[in-house]
């Protein structure tokens, strides 16, 4: 619904940032450091990312909230029956999600100079794949921010090698299936194995 506000608002249209919108995502938080001859250049959405990586993760470890955030991905009738509202929890995360995506639709347009209505298109794929290269169980109730954080570094990396060795978009879609696909078993596995080594050691 949202999308298609979005297309009538700029008639079906890129929109243009000819009068310096999102100007300041493109400052340099450090520029000209050298080592070894090299310049470091860190773009400030990059810092961005990293404060805000930190923060989610610091709700999510030291927070009630963020314990209950964990519960209700866990276990939402348990959480439930423990007096945590879970519509509320639930509705605050899709809420922050929002905000996160504001942040990440900043950064966009202020790199690409234009906003596109199709700009994010596929990137969910990239979010889901970044999260559960992380940790992140698909199940809810299990990961956390630096996961997500290092899944997304990675899942870049991998981009990035794939765009230099010329693959087909097609091709990228297929690689990211199953890079998601073998995150998914390998972390059923590990959560199998996990809780056959404690019912063994109850055991013994």
């Amino acid at each position: 619904m949202f999308q298609g506000i979005a297309l009538l608002l700029c008639g079906s249209r890129e929109v243009r940032l000819a009068n310096g919108e999102f100007d300041f995502l493109k400052f340099n938080i450090i520029e000209g450091a050298k080592f070894d001859g090299l310049n470091l250049i860190i773009p400030i959405y990059v810092i961005i990312f990293i404060i805000v990586a930190a923060i989610i993760w610091a709700i999510m470890k030291f927070t009630r909230y963020g314990r209950w955030i964990y519960c209700v991905g866990s276990n939402p009738e348990a959480a439930y029956l423990s007096g945590i509202n879970v519509k509320n929890v639930k509705m605050s995360v899709y809420s922050l999600n929002g905000v996160m995506v504001f942040l990440a639709a900043m950064a966009l347009n202020s790199r690409l100079g234009v906003a596109l209505i199709s700009g994010g298109t596929g990137l969910e794929i990239d979010a889901i794949a970044a999260v559960v290269i992380g940790g992140v169980a698909m199940s809810g109730g299990k990961g956390n921010a630096w996961g997500a954080f290092f899944g997304a570094i990675l899942l870049g990396f991998i981009g990035n090698a794939m765009s230099m060795l010329r693959l087909p978009g097609e091709w990228q879609y297929i690689i990211k299936g199953l890079v998601i696909i073998l995150s998914i078993i390998a972390g059923t596995m590990t959560h199998f194995i996990s809780k056959k080594i404690k019912r063994k050691a109850r055991i013994s």
